[in-house]
């Protein structure tokens, strides 16, 4: 299975894949929680927005057949994505390398504008933890460390 999706922010993707699978998702204050429908497998998404301009992800999926995702990200970020289980192939902006993820590595991407693919493989258990920060958000938390040092 395909997904293509264009975002504006990191909320639409939870109304993209909703119309692209059927799969409706739930908001319950600061988190959005997204069960994927049983013809593609088992698996949940689930969104945490902890303060503005940082987002907390977890992402788990045992998928019956690959799934590939491709967005176009219109918006700035900054993004760490931890593998637990399964291995993903990544692909940052057609001019970068892809890039595969496996248990135990940490992705860091700067998805300014940017076009991002992964390949989430059929039969195996996927676990990914990400983080988003917004550009904003990272200069204060750098801002407000450095601080503390000098």
């Amino acid at each position: 299975m395909k997904l293509k999706m264009t975002l504006t922010n990191l909320l639409d993707m939870f109304e993209e894949f909703q119309s692209q699978t059927g799969s409706p998702y739930r908001v319950n204050g600061c988190e959005t929680f997204l069960q994927l429908p049983r013809q593609f497998g088992s698996g949940l998404i689930r969104h945490w927005h902890l303060r503005d301009g940082l987002d907390l992800y977890l992402q788990t999926h045992h998928l019956i057949e690959e799934m590939t995702v491709e967005s176009h990200n219109q918006y700035s970020m900054f993004g760490l994505c931890y593998c637990v289980s399964g291995s993903v192939n990544m692909l940052v902006n057609p001019s970068c390398s892809e890039m595969i993820i496996h248990p135990g590595s940490c992705l860091s991407v700067n998805m300014t504008e940017a076009y991002a693919a992964g390949q989430l493989p059929a039969k195996q258990p996927i676990c990914l933890v990400e983080i988003a920060i917004a550009p904003h958000m990272l200069q204060t938390l750098l801002q407000d460390e450095l601080s503390r040092i000098c």
